[in-house]
């Protein structure tokens, strides 16, 4: 008797456990403030803009400006790796551009040089002059003529070492890449740094992205630039208005859905990053069509 109330006992809660099983994950039904229906597909609303910032170079980490939770414009000065050989080159390849006496030398000699070409082309129409005479005069006005295009090429080559100089100056200044905010700084200064080494982390908080696995019934039914309403998980807990961005045109054959990315504006960024979102499949009212 002892045993078979045992077993009916473990059938009961075998039972029990595959009801829990079945039922939707994040179903909230019953819970204040929520809709009481299937929320599946989740996903998270993640920054539509992040990037982890790595050191471009190895060497030493001079300068950090910026610390975490700060504001910045695209194209701010985050970090400086160490520069002074850099900047060492950019004076010296500075000074061989600004050189101009190789070619205030060049263009004085070809001055003198067709000078004396047109006193003996003179002398040569006055039947005073040999032809050996003026031949030679050419091939030295000829000559300073290609010194002087050699001197000029020398410069525009300094020129373009300068600019090289500057750009690799440039590249110890590790750059915002986009307005956002720091999230998180990584290194300190004094650090030697390898480019695997991560440096900081931005985000754009301007506008969310969310990425959701919709099942096969729903495809064709949203429309990509339509606005739908999204039921936002703690701490938001309240729906949010989304864009369709991009509806996959493909179908994942094991799973039967459709990878949906949806847009939430947060200009005034009033809404966190990281918070779960879902469309509620049960209420018509939130798949329908939105307008702006």
């Amino acid at each position: 008797m002892l045993a078979f109330m045992l077993a009916l006992y473990c059938f009961a809660m075998a039972a029990s456990g595959q009801a829990d099983d079945q039922s939707p994950r994040g179903d909230l039904s019953g819970v204040s403030g929520t809709p009481a229906s299937d929320l599946i597909p989740e996903g998270i609303a993640r920054p539509s803009q992040r990037a982890t910032i790595s050191a471009p170079m190895q060497g030493v980490l001079v300068q950090v400006p910026v610390k975490g939770g700060d504001h910045v414009k695209k194209g701010q000065i985050l970090a400086v790796m160490d520069n002074r050989i850099a900047k060492a080159a950019v004076n010296t390849a500075r000074v061989a551009a600004d050189r101009t006496a190789e070619i205030d030398r060049a263009r004085h000699a070809l001055a003198l040089a067709r000078s004396f070409l047109a006193r003996h082309v003179a002398l040569k129409d006055a039947q005073a002059g040999a032809e050996f005479e003026l031949e030679q005069a050419r091939s030295q006005r000829d000559q300073a003529e290609a010194i002087l295009a050699s001197a000029l090429e020398a410069r525009q080559q300094a020129r373009r070492n300068l600019e090289l100089e500057e750009v690799r100056l440039e590249s110890h200044n590790i750059r915002a890449p986009f307005d956002g905010q720091i999230v998180c700084v990584e290194a300190t200064v004094g650090t030697m740094l390898t480019p695997k080494d991560d440096l900081l982390t931005i985000v754009c908080l301007d506008s969310l992205e969310a990425k959701l696995y919709l099942p096969l019934e729903e495809f064709g039914r949203l429309k990509k630039g339509n606005y739908y309403s999204l039921w936002a998980f703690e701490p938001v807990n309240h729906p949010v208005r989304a864009r369709l961005t991009f509806a996959s045109p493909m179908i994942d054959p094991a799973s039967k859905t459709f990878r949906c990315v949806f847009t939430i504006d947060n200009k005034k960024r009033q809404l966190p990053a990281g918070f779960g979102v879902c469309l509620d499949l049960s209420h018509s009212e939130s798949v329908r069509e939105e307008k702006p």
